[in-house]
């Protein structure tokens, strides 16, 4: 199996320099896609320009968080499953039940998404390795409760499939994530502040270890 050197340093780089709390979290790197990236993805990127990394919404398992000015996001880890799914669309609706008592999350008619699985396994030299795939999205328009979801149009982020080097232990640093637009973010920011008190946002601190290295840690319980 192969593995792109880009993303090896990337991984390595994040292991190094913010190490993770012992709790176990989640981690998405929101960066500038690469010459071989953008060679890849043929005309979607035939123009493209470096564009900011901060501010795009991310939510999770009641939590919230942006991403910051290296295009970090973190969540503690709230499931235990190898799996778990990214979704990209501008617009979500909570389920009510009962008065402010949601029970989950929906895409919204008419309003564009994607969704992909990411699934660590091991192959055959028992390397670690996370496989994404493209999902469908449910006829029912459920958001998978496993779901990470980006809120933003779906075109500002571009996520290659196929095989990439997988961290061990119990962190889930998932493979970058290529910012490519910020196509209507604020509109997509402005229709999420609605229901944004639903979420908990993630509160973190920076601890400097040494000279070299910070260390990140989520202060969320």
């Amino acid at each position: 199996m192969k593995w792109s050197k880009h993303i090896l340093t990337i991984i390595l780089v994040l292991v190094a320099n913010t190490q993770l709390n012992a709790d176990g979290r989640i981690v998405i790197y929101l960066t500038h896609p690469q010459r071989e990236v953008i060679t890849g993805a043929g005309q979607r990127l035939k123009n493209y320009t470096d564009l900011p990394l901060s501010g795009f919404a991310c939510i999770y398992a009641g939590y919230l968080d942006w991403s910051d000015t290296d295009g970090l996001v973190s969540f503690p880890l709230r499931h235990t499953s190898p799996k778990i799914y990214v979704a990209v669309t501008p617009r979500i609706e909570l389920v009510n039940v009962k008065e402010s008592t949601y029970s989950h999350r929906k895409f919204v008619p008419g309003q564009p998404a994607v969704m992909y699985r990411f699934e660590r396994k091991t192959d055959t030299k028992n390397n670690l390795y996370w496989e994404v795939t493209t999902e469908k999205i449910p006829a029912d328009l459920t958001i998978n409760p496993l779901a990470i979801v980006i809120i933003t149009n779906p075109s500002n982020i571009y996520i290659t499939t196929g095989n990439f080097i997988c961290t061990d232990g119990g962190q889930m640093v998932l493979p970058p994530f290529y910012v490519v637009g910020r196509n209507d973010n604020k509109a997509a920011l402005s229709n999420f502040s609605s229901i944004q008190r639903f979420f908990e946002p993630v509160t973190k601190k920076q601890e400097k270890t040494n000279d070299n290295a910070t260390r990140q840690l989520i202060k969320t319980i």
